[in-house]
């Protein structure tokens, strides 16, 4: 059966039937094989599948974050990066990746942010004489850090799968995010120089308190929602809702960039986005739910034993499943598809939850750039009008440091553990 499962699978998905179904019809016809179940724990699986509390946050962190899109954060946000890095040899490339960092803490979605983000940036880096390839490859790289810095919606996907708190992963994502930031922009400071890419005039001091005073209120979101969490007013899922009331109260009575009649297309755009995660997440949990009942993870972790390859040798086994994977299947699917594989078997290595969660979303989030699914790349090669193969090749160097930045938080466990423990989560 369990061959059945994973060979269907990916028959479907090679032939390009949408990963959800893929992993549906998979679960159907190894059901059919086995014939050991009623086909009624189909719709059952299903159902549970989406049947948490914990989830409903994903549908209010995919409002806030199509209200501030839509709402004109990104260009506040742009110029107060701006006055902060662009001095910096390759300056936009910069504000590039440090705009991402702000916007992880309002959208939680690398696609969102890549979309926001690159119809803004990569024409004006154009303009300034950067490479199309690398204005897409540095715009495509940075947004993956949206899915690492909280609120994550794939933190929110491994939380219910693991029944790890998610208030634990949304603390300890906030360093190895920052770290992946800083490793992105020692590599954009590296090819600049190399290539003579330009930088801005040091902004004034009065040029700085302008930009903070009128990003204040967009870099508020984040703070709310961080911080409501950390101090333990309110939960991941009352912050999503949090996150929204604020975000529409700014954007249609403060900064006033949105009108009633936007809200409709907004509402319809954030349905469509969660509806298209919620599928993934209802297929995936029917996929799941049947690789535990066949034990496979069991069968695994004993083959893993047999070749003794200690704790450090299973991590980097599973890291280099998860590049694999990365690139054939969305991300959402690849957390809740091998999250209930991987999960027991880091446990039993003695492997950090947390810790072994925050390496699967760094590793995971690299599929994001790399192909064929490579959302991110698409998004961002269309904009910057350069060809797929481009801009992956462009992206290598941003991806290596996330790799290395992964390899820290293995060998270093106190990256991801530390800061929890501190504030008692």
């Amino acid at each position: 059966m369990a061959g059945a499962l994973f060979i269907s699978f990916f028959i479907f998905v090679i032939i390009g039937i949408p990963v959800a179904f893929s992993l549906g019809l998979g679960s159907l016809i190894s059901i059919i094989i086995g014939d050991t179940m009623p086909l009624m724990i189909i719709p059952q699986r299903l159902a549970t599948g989406t049947d948490s509390f914990i989830l409903l946050c994903i549908p209010f962190f995919v409002l806030a974050g199509e209200l501030m899109n839509t709402g004109g954060i990104a260009k506040r946000l742009f110029r107060f990066c701006s006055v902060l890095v662009g001095h910096i040899r390759g300056g936009l490339g910069h504000v590039n990746v440090l705009i991402s960092m702000l916007f992880a803490g309002i959208t939680g979605a690398a696609a969102a942010d890549s979309s926001a983000i690159g119809s803004m940036l990569i024409p004006a880096m154009k303009d300034e004489g950067y490479d199309p390839e690398f204005s897409s490859a540095i715009t495509a790289s940075s947004s993956t850090i949206g899915v690492i810095i909280p609120p994550s919606i794939p933190m929110v996907l491994y939380g219910a799968c693991t029944g790890v708190s998610v208030t634990t992963l949304f603390v300890a994502g906030l360093i190895p995010g920052i770290l992946v930031g800083v490793a992105q922009m020692i590599v954009c400071y590296v090819i600049s120089v190399k290539r003579g890419y330009p930088k801005n005039p040091r902004a004034t001091f009065k040029e700085i308190l302008v930009a903070t005073k009128q990003a204040l209120l967009a870099l508020g979101m984040p703070l709310i929602i961080l911080g409501g969490i950390l101090l333990g007013i309110f939960t991941p899922t009352e912050a999503g809702a949090i996150a929204v009331l604020y975000a529409l109260i700014i954007s249609l009575f403060v900064y006033k960039s949105i009108k009633i009649r936007d809200l409709g297309k907004i509402l319809l755009n954030a349905a469509e986005s969660t509806a298209t995660v919620m599928l993934i997440v209802s297929a995936a949990s029917l996929y799941s739910w049947f690789i535990t009942y066949t034990n496979i993870p069991v069968k695994l972790g004993n083959f893993l034993e047999m070749l003794h390859m200690g704790k450090t040798g299973i991590f980097l086994f599973i890291v280099l499943i998860y590049l694999l994977a990365g690139c054939l299947m969305d991300m959402g699917a690849n957390i809740i598809m091998l999250t209930p594989i991987f999960y027991p078997i880091a446990l039993a290595a003695g492997i950090n939850p947390v810790q072994f969660g925050l390496v699967t979303i760094v590793v995971l989030s690299i599929g994001l750039v790399t192909p064929p699914v490579c959302v991110c790349t698409f998004i961002c090669a269309k904009i910057a009008n350069v060809s797929v193969e481009k801009s992956v090749k462009a992206s290598i160097p941003f991806l290596l440091s996330m790799v290395a930045v992964a390899l820290m938080l293995i060998f270093i466990p106190q990256l991801t553990t530390a800061l929890p423990a501190a504030l008692g989560k």
